[in-house]
């Protein structure tokens, strides 16, 4: 027997939510918020001090395990309780005519095709019914220590606006779209607090104000914009 062993390079982008999002429809939110981070300096310092072929697989394994973690959640909760939780179809909020477009990907895509319009394309986990509240799931390496709340009496940590700051911004964003004030974020710390490494998870339940959320999307349309992505 042989074994030929060799380096596996890849390309975390290709794993990402916005990967299919054609250049002529417009970009992905996720894509955006991540250009805020880098363009406010928000980015985790520890990372950009590693070798480029470290963040890519650094970006490739925590993006392969949130889609795993939140779809088969997704579809765990959605089986057990179809009346109240359920998955929405992708949603845009078109730049020209700047209102949000419902009806799945393929409704976007034609809305774009047949004006010539762009937008940001949006994904969300779930949303529960009974109080059209936004659900999502998240599965992180980042420490538990970073995703604190305002009623926190843990003192180690620091409040999760600062600490992940892309969660909270994606879960306004995304309740700007689905016209919602709520939502809830559900979040796998796979080293939890790393003393010891060991799983753990958190509960975070999102109050908003709608001029916060507007203030929000103002600010990630504007960025869209900045980056050249609209």
């Amino acid at each position: 027997m042989k074994i030929h062993r060799e380096p596996l390079v890849i390309d975390s982008r290709y794993y990402a939510d916005d990967w299919d999002v054609p250049r002529a429809l417009g970009c992905h939110l996720m894509g955006v918020v991540e250009y805020m981070e880098s363009e406010l300096q928000i980015a985790d310092p520890h990372r950009s001090r590693l070798p480029a072929e470290a963040l890519e697989w650094y970006r490739f394994g925590g993006f392969m395990m949130e889609h795993a973690f939140a779809r088969h959640a997704i579809e765990t909760e959605c089986r057990r309780n179809p009346h109240l939780i359920q998955r929405p179809d992708p949603v845009m909020w078109c730049l020209e005519c700047d209102m949000v477009v419902y009806g799945g990907a393929e409704a976007c895509t034609e809305h774009c095709k047949t004006r010539g319009h762009r937008g940001i394309h949006a994904s969300p986990d779930a949303m529960m019914m009974e109080r059209w509240t936004l659900k999502e799931w998240k599965c992180t390496w980042k420490s538990q220590n970073r995703a604190g709340g305002d009623n926190d009496a843990d003192t180690e940590r620091e409040h999760l606006s600062v600490g992940i700051w892309r969660w909270p911004m994606q879960t306004k964003a995304y309740c700007y779209l689905m016209q919602t004030l709520e939502a809830e974020l559900w979040a796998m710390f796979v080293n939890g607090k790393y003393a010891p490494p060991v799983p753990s998870g958190d509960r975070f339940v999102m109050e908003y104000e709608q001029q916060e959320l507007d203030g929000t999307w103002s600010s990630v349309v504007s960025y869209a914009r900045k980056g050249g992505m609209l």
